[in-house]
């Protein structure tokens, strides 16, 4: 399996959490200002991509004077620095993505990572967000694992359109049977864990979002 990790801009992630998650990974793209925490992180990228409008040009040039591949896009474009990694990694036959950054202040940003979680999923990669505080996947028809500390607070949200869901080995303080997730009612708020991995059997396309 190869998993391809995004630096991305945005509020950036826990420092050892990351550092982990890197040691283990095939792939670091740094998606325009992902540099600068990644460069404050002391790793480097396998490669840089974006516009580079937000990244620091000193961040840009020590990568690059180090051999760093760099894939430099117009400013005026269709797609998002975060999209064009993604459009790599679907490129690079990933597996699974993880997104570190991706959420801050801009909420037209955040909506718009969701979309490129959602390309990554139609192209049957596993997205994964994760910040200093919640960790967000996107799921498709079919069995999933959902995991999360014992007592973390789930939010199971329909994406595009209406979705059902089963804890199927139970797990959860309000149990879920094949649970309709209307489009248009916030019904998958707030779940607890009791289980540290939870089965789910899923039908439409799910964001769980697990608050640590």
């Amino acid at each position: 399996m190869s998993t391809i990790i995004i630096a991305a801009g945005g509020t950036p992630p826990d420092k050892k959490e990351f550092l982990d998650y890197a040691a283990v990974c095939d792939m670091i793209i740094a998606a325009d200002s992902g540099a600068d925490w990644l460069s404050c992180y002391g790793v480097t990228p396998n490669l840089l991509i974006g516009d580079f409008d937000s990244a620091k040009k000193t961040v840009i040039s020590a990568y690059q004077i180090k051999g760093v591949k760099t894939i430099t896009a117009k400013v005026e474009k269709d797609e998002t620095d975060l999209m064009l990694a993604a459009q790599y990694a679907v490129k690079s036959n990933a597996d699974k993505v993880i997104i570190f950054g991706g959420t801050g202040r801009r909420i037209d940003h955040l909506l718009g990572n969701f979309q490129v979680m959602y390309y990554l999923l139609k192209n049957n990669i596993r997205p994964i967000m994760i910040d200093r505080e919640t960790m967000i996947e996107m799921m498709t028809s079919g069995k999933s694992v959902l995991v999360a500390d014992i007592g973390a607070t789930v939010s199971i949200v329909p994406y595009g359109g209406d979705a059902r869901v089963t804890a199927e080995s139970g797990g959860f303080k309000y149990p879920l049977d094949n649970l309709l997730l209307p489009a248009d009612s916030p019904v998958g708020i707030s779940n607890i864990t009791r289980r540290t991995k939870i089965s789910l059997k899923i039908t439409g396309t799910v964001l769980t979002i697990v608050n640590r």
